[in-house]
């Protein structure tokens, strides 16, 4: 099984606050083989689901600098992430979860991810 993993990078406005934001999402298929969900949720404060017809799911984050970091971070844990810019055809956005203001994390350390402990 190869370590490669496709991270989508584009333009968006369907966030809740309407400005035009970058995107970085990848297949939650591939995601699974280096991080949770949970994981990413931690991470970022929230992330958001895409969905393309059929069965195909997209999870991500959104900003810039979260974009960044989430792929940094896919690096760090083994991920050999090649860039693909626009967004994958048919994804739509599905729902986004946030927390409110972002936690300062810096690297992958930064945030306990047991899964005993509550988000």
């Amino acid at each position: 099984m190869t370590n490669e993993i496709i991270a989508y990078v584009f333009d968006d406005q369907r966030y809740k606050s309407g400005e035009r934001t970058v995107s970085c999402i990848v297949r939650r298929s591939d995601l699974r083989r280096f991080m949770s969900i949970r994981k990413l949720d931690r991470l970022f404060s929230g992330y958001a689901l895409f969905h393309a017809w059929p069965l195909k799911f997209y999870v991500g984050v959104w900003g810039t600098r979260n974009a960044s970091r989430f792929r940094r971070f896919l690096r760090e844990l083994g991920a050999d992430v090649r860039i693909e810019t626009g967004r994958p055809k048919e994804a739509v956005l599905r729902m986004f979860k946030t927390h409110g203001k972002r936690k300062r994390v810096r690297s992958l350390n930064d945030v306990q991810t047991s899964s005993t402990s509550r988000p």
